[in-house]
């Protein structure tokens, strides 16, 4: 995915997201999980909490509240290219536009609709902030319903199965796949 960053010249120029997350590890830019936390294997066993707590989801993406916050801050700064400190339809739909997201894709019209809690046509910060706390943790509720042996990955079978119960994949292309 690419997406688009204001240069030297305040010019927009087409970036990719690990250039962005590249960024991050060098500044204050979006941070991501670092990988080279000893975690043992190539899975990440969590404990499960009922509800989901987003304390979990930190601890599946090896990744502390500080880091999160500086990552979302800087999503949210990705999107504010002009910094107004808020993002309106404009913004979003460029930010979407940049990233090769269509804004009718249903999280980009979610963000246009939904995030604007006080309707007035802006998205602050915080109702960014809330947007991507819901939607972090619908995506691990998604990722743990899939991760069915609880080892913190996906194998490839549970997969299968995933793709088989929701009814994307039948068994017999599955079985073509496993021996093409």
């Amino acid at each position: 995915m690419t997406g688009i960053a204001s240069g030297n010249n305040g010019a927009r120029q087409r970036v990719s997201l690990a250039e962005i997350e590249a960024a991050a590890n060098h500044s204050s830019a979006i941070t991501m999980p670092s990988k080279s936390k000893n975690r043992g294997s190539d899975c990440n066993p969590i404990p499960r909490s009922t509800p989901i707590t987003l304390s979990e989801v930190l601890l599946a993406l090896d990744e502390s509240l500080e880091e999160r916050d500086r990552r979302i801050h800087n999503l949210f700064q990705f999107f504010d290219i002009s910094g107004k400190g808020f993002l309106d339809h404009s913004d979003i739909e460029k930010g979407f536009d940049a990233l090769d997201i269509p804004t009718q894709y249903k999280y980009a019209k979610d963000l246009l609709d939904v995030c604007d809690s006080n309707r007035d046509d802006h998205v602050d910060f915080k109702e960014f902030s809330g947007y991507m706390d819901s939607k972090e943790l619908e995506l691990y509720m998604i990722f743990r319903d899939i991760d069915v042996k609880h080892h913190g990955c996906i194998k490839p079978e549970e997969l299968s199965v995933a793709l088989q119960n929701s009814g994307i994949l039948s068994s017999h292309r599955i079985r073509c796949m496993n021996h093409a």
